[in-house]
């Protein structure tokens, strides 16, 4: 079980779904998107974490802290429709900041998070700059995460999207295009790159024939190889000129 490359992102999920339900109602209410019914967001979070957590580490862990988790999947299927404390109006926005049963759960998740070793405090969803977002998207890499670590990463990008942050946008981009090839997954790659244009950087354009290569579409690595060296040459960068020459000159390879 050790060996699973599964277990940190597991981990990771649990502790964030645990963090949510002990957080204040307003920052459980602006972590989801406006359209999102919070209430449901956080019960069906945990409730799947939990059931994975447990499958993989209810060995290593205390019987208070299998417990702490059973009470609180408890509470929630006593709250649900069809359960024998079903309340309509635990399932509301409003229920977050005023329910006593809510405040229950708050607790009884702040004691388990503790009983684990586990920060209390939810980690802020947006990062405040390019430097702080690659930092928090390493930390998920080097964890062993890759699915979640694209996920988080493709909220960054949303989030300097509609802050307006090019040049952040820009940079995020280049590193998730890195980052999707190197866990194998080039088509994802190409979206990242496609998101943007950078019509003066022979990079973008050599990026995306290398990626293009790697699917097998090679019309399209040719073209974007083409016009890579076109602008290396019109921006007289002699470095990516030799460069994209040499590339032009191999042969195709299948991969």
């Amino acid at each position: 079980m050790s060996d699973d490359p599964n277990l940190p992102w597991i981990r990771q999920s649990t502790l964030e779904a645990l963090q949510l339900l002990a957080a204040p109602a307003e920052t459980q209410l602006t972590h989801f998107p406006e359209f999102a019914c919070v209430t449901d967001e956080l019960a069906l979070g945990f409730d799947h974490w939990r059931a994975v957590y447990l499958a993989h580490f209810a060995q290593d862990l205390s019987p208070y802290e299998i417990e702490c988790f059973h009470q609180i999947d408890a509470r929630f299927h006593a709250l649900s429709k069809g359960g024998p404390a079903f309340q309509e109006d635990f399932w509301t926005d409003e229920a977050l900041r005023s329910s006593p049963e809510w405040e229950r759960i708050r607790r009884i998740a702040r004691r388990l998070l503790a009983a684990l070793g586990w920060a209390l405090e939810l980690p802020r969803d947006k990062p405040d700059n390019i430097r702080e977002a690659l930092s928090h998207l390493r930390e998920f890499i080097q964890a062993g995460a890759p699915q979640h670590s694209l996920d988080v990463l493709d909220r960054f990008l949303n989030d300097f999207r509609e802050q307006g942050d090019h040049k952040a946008v820009r940079s995020l981009v280049y590193f998730a295009t890195a980052t999707a090839e190197t866990f194998g997954q080039p088509d994802r790659a190409i979206a990242y790159l496609e998101s943007i244009t950078d019509p003066d950087y022979p990079g973008w354009r050599a990026g995306l024939s290398r990626l293009y290569q790697v699917t097998g579409d090679h019309q399209r690595a040719a073209e974007h190889l083409a016009n890579a060296l076109t602008v290396a040459r019109r921006i007289g960068d002699q470095h990516w000129i030799e460069t994209l020459a040499f590339s032009q000159s191999q042969p195709k390879r299948n991969y």
